[in-house]
């Protein structure tokens, strides 16, 4: 397990994990054209919005239900294509249902093994994930980190590079 300090949509992997929230919200009209900080907003800038369009595309469970009302759930995860970005797909770790909430350590916790199911059925090798919860969730970067090296340490057959806030 590798810690970077750059820029998580650089990266040179297979997947990209993003701390989203449950409607698939990645920064809005403004996004696409400032660089807004966060992980999300990042590959919404990288991709010039496409991402966002897929991801709140994904998260609406019903399609006769709007996504506001019946999106995923904190704990779980979607996934979508990467766009531009030279990764394949982006695991959208749900840690909040809606934008600008706080997170739990604990729902940091149960997301783990569902990154690690999702990342092996898309037979991904390698994994840069960012420091869940962390920035609008309200977590200490060092929790996580601790949370990261002990569940992470246990994962056989995929590369994990944590990735901090540049």
């Amino acid at each position: 397990m590798d810690i970077i300090y750059r820029d998580i949509t650089k990266a040179n992997v297979d997947v990209i994990v993003n701390a989203a929230n449950g409607i698939g919200y990645m920064g809005g009209m403004l996004g696409r054209f400032i660089k807004l900080p966060g992980v999300a907003e990042s590959i919404h800038y990288a991709t010039k919005g496409d991402v966002e369009k897929e991801a709140k595309e994904k998260s609406r469970k019903h399609k006769s239900i709007p996504s506001f009302f019946y999106g995923h759930r904190s704990g779980e995860c979607y996934v979508t294509s990467a766009e531009s970005l030279s990764c394949k797909w982006i695991i959208h770790a749900v840690t909040m249902p809606y934008p600008g909430m706080r997170t739990s350590i604990r729902k940091v916790r149960l997301l783990i093994p569902e990154i690690i199911k999702t990342a092996q059925l898309l037979k991904a090798r390698s994994i840069a994930i960012p420091l869940l919860g962390t920035g609008t969730g309200g977590l200490k970067e060092e929790e996580v980190l601790a949370l990261f090296d002990e569940e992470f340490s246990r994962v056989q057959g995929i590369d994990i590079i944590i990735f901090r806030k540049v």
